[in-house]
């Protein structure tokens, strides 16, 4: 049984492999785009979360009759951005993503994770329609943030600012290393999948500007032109 997901679905990938209740139920996985949010929160913070959320819109009882009761755009006035992310609640998840990796604590499978290739750029894209271009100067910054302090200056001098024609190229060019394990230093296969043309059923026209187009990748149904294999080729779970 291999279990395969992509973006969301390659997070629930890592999330068995984490998963003590799934141990032998699953014997490879694939992850494409997941490795996105490896730090989760503990289940009282989602529970604090929520409690606050119930307040903010007049349910002071926390019951979910008053709930239902609020109109829709009153909701929405007050939902902000949750996340759907799992959480460490002491029985399924033990303990987060990232310490589970970390440590050895996790199911041991054969791992192949991967990315759509350039998709962080669909994040530069909406900093860049909302009226944020990223500048030169603020790229170092953006580097760190990435892969912190330690590994910074190995990233710039792997990613410079000359080798790409923007800022934004260049910070589209480091989701491989946003959306994959890398960011754990642990060794593990890794692929990108490269698109001839994209289809989307939506009616709403993808921009031409190229760092829109290259970017949609992770969210409509491409068509894959090749797949090739890139960083180490060991595998992160034997």
């Amino acid at each position: 049984m291999t279990i395969f997901g992509e973006s969301g679905g390659g997070f629930s990938v890592l999330s068995h492999l984490a998963c003590p209740t799934t141990a032998g139920l699953f014997h490879r996985g694939i992850v494409e785009s997941g490795a996105y949010e490896l730090t989760l929160p503990t289940l009282a913070n989602e529970e604090s979360h929520g409690e606050a959320f119930a307040v903010s819109v007049g349910c002071n009882d926390q019951s979910a009759r008053c709930l239902r009761s609020k109109p829709v755009r009153k909701i929405l006035a007050n939902w902000g951005l949750f996340e759907s992310n799992p959480y460490v609640d002491g029985k399924i998840l033990l303990q987060s993503l990232d310490t589970a990796f970390a440590t050895g604590q996790f199911n041991h499978v054969p791992l192949m994770q991967g990315s759509n290739h350039d998709e962080w750029r669909f994040l530069v894209a909406l900093d860049e329609l909302a009226g944020h271009p990223l500048t030169a100067d603020e790229y170092p910054f953006v580097v760190t943030d990435f892969v912190g302090p330690e590994a910074a200056p190995l990233v710039l001098a792997e990613y410079p600012l000359s080798n790409f024609a923007s800022p934004a190229l260049a910070v589209g060019a480091l989701g491989l290393i946003s959306f994959s394990l890398a960011r754990l230093a642990r060794p593990t296969r890794y692929f990108q999948s490269r698109y001839r043309h994209l289809r989307t059923n939506s009616t709403t026209p993808i921009p031409q500007k190229s760092i829109y187009r290259q970017s949609a990748s992770h969210m409509v149904s491409p068509t894959p032109l090749s797949c090739r294999t890139s960083l180490s080729c060991h595998s992160l779970c034997r």
